[in-house]
């Protein structure tokens, strides 16, 4: 019997358990922000407990995804308890989708057999985020040959210097408004010329192809901005310092590749719906890196659900403020029973 088919039949022999372990997180959490209440010191205990639990169950069974959602929720959960976030909201909101999240990504692991750290990836850097722990690399997990991959020729002249004041200035406007279009398009031009320098190292113009094609799918809205994002673009900043410094250092190739490896990663989860991230794909040879069709479908779920959890919790905690308000002025005069009709019907939908 395979190892794969051991931990999956152990998976759904602990699946009740886990399932409690993820309610009795879902409760701690919505108790702790409730605004109303006057907390305890013990009130996120629960927690961080069900989460350990959790983490040491998954990682027994070789979960890796899931034991990394478990443990960066644990971060969280200790940041909120020590009051170390800078957006109390946004953590305990982001713990609250990871708690839903958790169980369906499991539930796709028991069909599909394969565990995906990629596919959960960004709920865990948000959740580390929170917590003011620093992203995991998506290039640990996504590992395309980008060597192998044939640059197109390279006719810009532009030495890495001057490459870098350009790529310097485009970026500016971006850290700016990361949203603007045409903001996105000078970045992606900058991008380009380094693709398609005749002074620039290999592995640094295939960086400024991939970066060109996250630029084409962010201004298409296909991709997220955000942090990492950011990071990433202010990386290839600092890549173009060391190759102009170090040229010949196998280290700062190293350091290239794995950038590329990131941007690419989110060239894949865009699914290559531009004209250059659909050059991009098939360059790199992507398909054969990229999780499958019901995966993605998981990573682009998980964003809808995000927005669509948010505004659910938003609504439910305006519904809880108005009834608590009503049944205050009803507790200090005399009670009118269409008004407590009326806060039974809310409360019960």
């Amino acid at each position: 019997m395979s190892s794969s088919h051991i931990s999956n039949q152990s998976l759904q022999w602990t699946r009740p358990l886990l399932d409690e372990l993820f309610e009795d997180v879902r409760q701690a959490v919505e108790q702790f922000g409730d605004d109303e209440r006057e907390r305890q010191d013990g009130d996120l205990d629960q927690a961080l407990e069900a989460c350990e639990k959790v983490a040491g169950s998954l990682a027994v069974m070789e979960f890796n995804s899931g034991q990394l959602i478990a443990e960066a929720m644990g971060m969280a959960l200790e940041a909120l308890k020590s009051g170390e976030v800078r957006d109390e909201d946004e953590t305990i909101a982001r713990v609250l989708e990871a708690s839903a999240i958790l169980p369906d990504y499991l539930d796709y692991l028991e069909s599909a057999q394969t565990d995906s750290p990629v596919v959960v990836l960004p709920t865990i850097n948000e959740l580390r985020a929170s917590a003011g722990q620093p992203a995991l690399d998506e290039a640990v997990f996504f590992r395309p040959a980008v060597s192998e991959a044939a640059l197109p020729e390279a006719e810009n002249e532009a030495d890495l210097g001057e490459l870098r004041r350009d790529y310097q200035h485009a970026l500016r406007g971006f850290l700016v408004n990361n949203q603007d279009s045409e903001a996105l398009a000078a970045l992606s031009t900058s991008a380009l010329k380094i693709r398609d320098s005749q002074s620039a190292p290999a592995s640094i113009r295939r960086v400024g192809w991939a970066a060109a094609a996250v630029c084409e799918a962010l201004d298409a809205q296909h991709i997220a901005s955000g942090p990492n994002i950011t990071r990433l673009f202010a990386r290839l900043d600092v890549t173009l310092k060391q190759f102009s410094e170090h040229p010949d250092d196998d280290a700062v190739v190293a350091k290239a590749d794995d950038l590329c490896r990131s941007l690419l990663f989110q060239v894949a989860l865009s699914q290559a719906e531009t004209p250059r991230g659909k050059a991009v794909f098939d360059a790199f040879n992507l398909a054969e890196h990229t999780p499958d069709h019901l995966a993605q479908a998981k990573i682009f779920l998980a964003g809808r659900n995000r927005s669509l959890f948010a505004a659910v919790t938003k609504a439910a905690r305006e519904d809880l403020a108005k009834i608590k308000e009503a049944l205050g002025a009803q507790l200090e005069g005399d009670s009118d029973p269409e008004i407590l009709n009326q806060q039974t019907a809310l409360l019960e939908s």
